[in-house]
């Protein structure tokens, strides 16, 4: 089953502003996203590519 999470951004790294946040639906229930599908999800919906190097905290919630 789909799980809806919400990431927000924790801790600022260069183009990652504090309090930025996404939606990720994963498919597999009660597993968070990984920061592949974080940093997909901020390139898709914010336009924010990853950088080398990029390392940015995140808070991970269900939605």
């Amino acid at each position: 089953m789909a799980q809806a999470w919400k990431v927000t951004v924790k801790s600022p790294w260069r183009k990652y502003a504090k309090g930025l946040s996404v939606q990720i639906v994963t498919n597999s229930s009660g597993s968070k996203p990984t920061r592949d599908q974080i940093f997909e999800a901020f390139d898709r919906q914010l336009g924010i590519k990853k950088e080398n190097g990029a390392n940015p905290s995140f808070d991970i919630e269900k939605s």
